[in-house]
């Protein structure tokens, strides 16, 4: 059969089962997890504070590898800035903000692999 052969999409049909899925999605525990993280990483004065320092980091290691890898300071910036994400890491709402996102992610991942089959 060719794809001229198939019946029409009904596209009302199509309209209301993507509403369905995306409400799905929304009421998941997987994203009302990652809501919850996002929220209490961004009340968290402690990881703003470290975005900020990954932040001041990730401008001088950008300055300082547009000159290459071989710049004197190139492996000390690198070290600063991973050391920055380290003790970002360290805090619980950013660690767990980064495990929700990543939850959901492959939520995302796994629905988009059944649509697409």
């Amino acid at each position: 059969m060719s794809v001229a052969e198939r019946d029409p999409l009904d596209i009302a049909l199509l309209l209301s089962k993507t509403g369905e899925l995306s409400d799905a999605v929304l009421r998941s525990v997987e994203m009302a997890d990652y809501l919850y993280w996002k929220e209490r990483m961004e009340a968290d004065p402690e990881a703003a504070r470290l975005k900020a320092k990954i932040g001041r980091a990730k401008e001088k290691f950008a300055e300082i590898e547009r000159f290459g890898r071989y710049h004197p300071d190139y492996r000390k910036a690198l070290e600063e800035v991973n050391a920055a994400l380290a003790e970002l890491d360290a805090v619980e709402s950013a660690r767990e903000f980064k495990r929700s996102e990543e939850a959901l992610d492959r939520l995302l991942y796994d629905v988009s692999v059944v649509i697409a089959r």
